[in-house]
């Protein structure tokens, strides 16, 4: 599989064919960095339904607004963030039904 984003843009916009975390956020995340957005990528973990922390497999980007940093995913289908997410441990944040929390592991 080639992560190149003129690669994903081809087969997911191009191709109409859909993606998954890793291409999906790979060309959000080159849209953001050519249009002078400050963004760092990240592997990450999501938990839902989990008994123990998964291994990280997962795709997410760090996006910089006037110094605030925010969680963006457009790669985890139905049950994901629709809205960037504030970067901020312990804040409880309500998006259509579902609340997201940003903590540390110890």
């Amino acid at each position: 599989m080639v992560l190149e984003p003129q690669a994903v843009y081809e087969k997911v916009v191009l191709g109409n064919r859909g993606g998954y975390c890793f291409e999906l956020n790979c060309l959000l995340s080159a849209f953001l960095k050519e249009n002078g957005f400050k963004v760092r990528d990240f592997l990450g973990r999501f938990l839902k339904g989990e008994e123990g922390i998964p291994i990280r497999r997962h795709r997410i980007m760090e996006v910089t607004l006037n110094d605030k940093k925010y969680i963006m995913d457009v790669g985890m289908g139905q049950a994901a963030p629709k809205y960037p997410l504030v970067l901020e441990e312990d804040i409880l944040q309500e998006q259509f039904g579902e609340t997201y929390k940003f903590g540390k592991k110890n």
